[in-house]
């Protein structure tokens, strides 16, 4: 086989691409948390205008919009056609390999002391995941073109969102996981099962 083929094929398992449909699902989890945690939010708002210092509290908002802007920057993606700058790729990939790692770290410290815990596989993944990711951006085995330019399927998109829309409540609200466990069962299914999903899905329609 070739040496070139070979190499390409690990890089392509090792670095998958991110299409449209998988960073919108990455941003759909964070909007569900920010939904369900309103009353959270509320009260966070209520001391970020409570600063003393004006300066403060104008950066406080400044960080927040950033942030907002961040997550809902692939929603905008997958729901226009216009086409992803270098800057918006490079933000993405940033935020989701901090985003893994801070989850990561969360459910490690929840789960301190209960390593034998079969939830322990879903950050692991994902840790490993975003360093692989932090990795290969250090040494230039990826770069921003891993974001994919191909646009999502509507249809695709709506499936994607119910079927991860339904392990989020059955995670959060029915069995009450911690919330870095649901965010992190979330992002595996966003980022490895959901694509074994739609794959199946484009089968069953190739063969009707």
């Amino acid at each position: 086989m070739n040496p070139g083929k070979i190499k390409n094929a690990l890089l392509k398992f090792l670095f998958p691409d991110f299409d449209e449909l998988m960073l919108f699902l990455h941003s759909l989890v964070a909007i569900l948390f920010i939904v369900a945690s309103a009353g959270s939010w509320s009260y966070l708002f209520r001391l970020m205008f409570s600063q003393d210092s004006f300066f403060h509290i104008v950066l406080s908002l400044l960080i927040v919009l950033a942030v907002m802007a961040i997550i809902l920057l692939p929603v905008v993606h997958a729901i226009s056609k216009r086409a992803k700058r270098n800057w918006e790729k490079k933000i993405m990939l940033y935020a989701i390999i901090l985003a893994d790692y801070l989850v990561a770290w969360n459910v490690y410290d929840h789960l301190k002391g209960e390593v034998t815990s079969w939830l322990i596989i879903f950050p692991l993944i994902n840790a490993i995941q975003a360093t692989l990711m932090a990795m290969g951006l250090w040494f230039d085995f990826i770069t921003s073109e891993k974001i994919s330019d191909e646009h999502a399927n509507k249809i695709e998109l709506v499936i994607s969102s119910i079927l991860l829309v339904t392990l989020f409540v059955l995670c959060h609200v029915i069995w009450h996981q911690y919330w870095a466990v649901t965010f992190s069962v979330c992002i595996f299914y966003a980022t490895i099962i959901n694509q074994i999903v739609m794959q199946a899905y484009r089968s069953i329609k190739k063969i009707l």
